[in-house]
């Protein structure tokens, strides 16, 4: 492995070998090594020669892309179809289908450690449910670990699983579609919209953090046997994204504010069932599973949380029935007491308990009722979460993959046809960087994690005053003070003293071409896109770019009229 490496820039390196305390010179580093990795991009080289000729211009780490003309939120499939002349109805512009999972696991007890962590046991995958809103496939499914070691086969029939369910959700949306696709398939947006119905969203909570990264030293080659992974989004450590022909994983939390849990979750999109109670740390071997004896009071005590799972930790993690237990009214005002939530984790307890020895099940059957509650009502407030954006515009998990992106489509939908964003090209590349080297902003205090009124002191001046009263402030809600104000809009025009402050604009086109469109439209009462208020329509395979108008109504127009700079060329029904 790698140790260091010189972040100096020199015709020559001094290679090193380290072994144990003792360096030694590597005379030729092609003979003592056969593999070689770029750190900025990762890439492997086997001959040290073009290994050293790729990093000396290797710019993985630092590429940056230029846009061109004005920025525009991508069309989605719909908005492709409408350019043809293929019109979907509103009602039916997104997708009704997706599918939910989530993993737990038994934690094996380790005596790994390194100098600076101790982990005191490894996470094994030991069971899957799977639930999805598609006809056929309602009811949660778990698969169980059969045997130590059998995670492939586990992990394989998940996605067997999966798959099933999106091929019947493409068949059911063949089947709703089914007046337009004798249109669509005679359009060049046939493969795009098979691409389209045929994808269909699994979605976790959490997952990119936890689930996916237990999977994945499995799911990788499994996905690669089945189906074709045709990429992943990386965020930190953990995936937003793994995208094959027939699966899109996403994580729901990337979709909501931070800080949510899933219980939180269910209750904000009208859910009222709630997670179980299950002994994680009890469960550390397979033979476990088969037992019939119902795991004791302490044995659902979290290490990590350093708590009882059953206690609730406030009054506001109670239900209706357990508010009545503990003699609380809306009016009565009580503290919220440890002896209060030991009278709750008992309460929550007896009925486990109950529950487990009425249906005569052993660890595993409780398992599956534990897992399997994760991703049914999860199913649940995703319906309800899709239906909110849904009557907003928005096809939430196939035009966006995180909450920025959702803003994103929402912020554009409210602009007006002349406020348009202007991209820097490569061409305007310092007004970037002078843009950000003149960014300011971030808090101008030192946050602390404990302040305390009457104890810590002002400027924590051990001779200073007390602090009387501490505030609390959100700051992401400046946020949207800042998107509330007046922001700049349309073309930029630079003007540089070297250049005798002539105007410079960003495009190439001719301002007496756009001068003359602008005309057009107020002649005849139309709005005509182009490169300098809106992204171009491009037609046919070359992707040409041409005006096309709008009407009154704002709704396009047959493109049987397109308009060229300087000239105007009539044609015959649609384009090809």
């Amino acid at each position: 492995n790698l140790l260091y490496r010189t972040t100096l820039e020199a015709e020559k390196t001094l290679n090193l070998n380290l072994f144990i305390d003792h360096f030694s010179f590597i005379k030729d580093l092609s003979v003592y090594s056969r593999s070689f990795r770029c750190q900025k991009c990762d890439k492997i080289w086997t001959n040290s020669g073009h290994f050293h000729r790729h990093v000396r211009t290797c710019e993985a780490g630092i590429k940056e892309h230029y846009g061109n003309g004005t920025f525009s939120v991508k069309p989605t499939i719909y908005d492709e179809l409408s350019d043809v002349g293929i019109d979907i109805p509103e009602d039916l512009r997104n997708f009704p289908y997706r599918a939910t999972f989530d993993i737990e696991c038994l934690l094996k007890s380790t005596d790994q450690s390194t100098e600076k962590i101790d982990y005191c046991s490894e996470h094994v995958l030991v069971s899957v449910s799977v639930c999805s809103n598609v006809d056929g496939f309602l009811e949660p499914k778990c698969f169980v670990l059969g045997k130590e070691g059998d995670q492939k086969k586990l992990v394989k029939d998940m996605l067997d699983y999966l798959l099933q369910i999106s091929e019947t959700s493409a068949m059911l949306l063949r089947e709703r579609y089914a007046d337009f696709l004798d249109t669509i398939e005679k359009s060049p947006l046939q493969d795009k919209f098979e691409s389209y119905i045929g994808q269909l969203p699994v979605l976790s909570f959490n997952g990119a953090r936890y689930d996916l990264k237990v999977l994945k030293t499995t799911l990788i080659p499994v996905l690669i046997e089945l189906d074709s992974v045709k990429f992943a989004i990386k965020k930190g450590t953990g995936y937003m994204v793994i995208a094959t022909e027939q699966l899109k994983f996403l994580d729901a939390t990337y979709y909501i504010a931070p800080g949510f849990n899933y219980d939180s979750f269910l209750k904000a999109y009208g859910v009222k069932q709630k997670k179980s109670y299950f002994p994680y740390e009890h469960l550390d071997s397979l033979e476990k599973l088969d037992s019939r004896e119902f795991p004791a009071y302490k044995d659902f005590h979290s290490s990590l949380k350093n708590c009882n799972t059953l206690e609730p930790l406030g009054q506001k993690d109670l239900t209706e029935s357990e508010v009545r237990l503990l003699g609380y009214t809306d009016t009565k005002d009580k503290l919220f007491t440890a002896e209060d939530a030991k009278v709750i984790g008992q309460s929550r307890y007896r009925d486990l308990k109950n529950r487990f020895e009425e249906n005569k099940w052993n660890i595993r059957d409780y398992l599956i009722y534990y897992n399997n509650l994760d991703v049914k009502p999860f199913i649940d407030a995703l319906e309800n979460m899709t239906k909110y954006y849904t009557e907003r515009g928005v096809d939430v998990f196939k035009d966006a993959v995180s909450a920025p992106g959702i803003a994103e489509r929402i912020a554009f939908q409210t602009l007006e046809k002349d406020e348009t964003f202007f991209l820097f090209n490569k061409k305007n590349k310092d007004l970037v960087k002078l843009f950000r080297d003149n960014l300011v902003g971030g808090p101008a205090l030192i946050f602390d994690r404990h302040q305390e009124a009457g104890k810590t002191k002002i400027r924590h001046d051990p001779d200073g005053p007390d602090c009387v009263k501490i505030l609390g402030f959100d700051a992401n809600a400046l946020y949207l003070g800042c998107m509330a104000e007046e922001c700049p809009c349309a073309m930029y025009v630079r003007r540089r003293a070297e250049n005798g402050f002539v105007k410079e604009y960003p495009t190439p086109q001719s301002y007496a071409a756009t001068d003359w469109l602008a005309h057009i439209e107020v002649k005849d009462n139309v709005y005509i896109q182009h490169a300098r208020n809106g992204p171009e329509f491009k037609i046919g395979v070359k992707k040409i770019p041409v005006r096309w108008v709008l009407s009154d109504d704002e709704h396009r127009l047959p493109i049987s009229r397109v308009l060229f700079p300087w000239m105007q060329v009539l044609l015959s029904g649609f384009l090809p």
